[in-house]
């Protein structure tokens, strides 16, 4: 084998794109209906801006309005992460941690969209160790999850996920919707 031997639990043929992992029709229409619905409807909801970057968010952890939904969600997330570790086997924690559930709407008509940038980049998100965006709507032209350097966009579809690492070889940009706009639920998988 060489010098040295690898024994990571990855095999090395294994592609970073490899590791991007999307699978359709896993929440419900009716249900990414709701959820968009409800979010339009929810005062709560804050506008971030910056420079390069632009969306609305509200997170929903512990708030009683959204109790249904986030209980879907946690069961959803249980489900999709061993199927994750069946596809990409790797070396993951038996008990992962979430982070709050998060959603998010990205407006055509605003500009909307997210620069390119990665999930794990301070104290706080270090601690992350997968990605997850469930899309709401589909998103016709534009609004894209692009990973630029991997050669990978994965196209909003409702009720689509998408799973991946959060780290530096991961930079990826929420892509500016052009058809309408892009609702999307984040959150993140940590280490305990």
């Amino acid at each position: 084998m060489g010098a040295f031997e690898m024994s990571h639990g990855i095999d090395t043929d294994t592609r970073l794109a490899d590791l991007i992992q999307v699978f359709d029709d896993t929440l419900a229409g009716p249900v990414c209906d709701d959820i968009v619905r409800r979010f339009d409807k929810d005062p709560r909801r804050q506008r971030y801006r910056s420079r390069e970057t632009a969306f609305e968010v509200l997170n929903i952890d512990c708030e009683m309005a959204w109790r249904d939904i986030e209980k879907e969600l946690l069961a959803l997330k249980d489900r999709y992460f061993e199927l994750y570790r069946e596809r990409c086997p790797g070396h993951f924690p038996a008990q992962p941690e979430y982070e709050a559930i998060r959603i998010k709407r990205y407006d055509a008509a605003s500009g909307d969209q997210f620069d390119e940038h990665v999930d794990c980049y301070n104290p706080f998100t270090a601690q992350r160790f997968l990605v997850m965006f469930w899309y709401l709507n589909d998103v016709d032209l534009g609004g894209e999850t692009a990973f630029r350097e991997l050669g990978v966009k994965v196209q909003p579809r409702r009720g689509r996920l998408v799973m991946f690492p959060p780290f530096w070889m991961y930079r990826h940009a929420g892509l500016r919707p052009e058809s309408g706009p892009k609702y999307i639920v984040s959150t993140y998988m940590r280490f305990e």
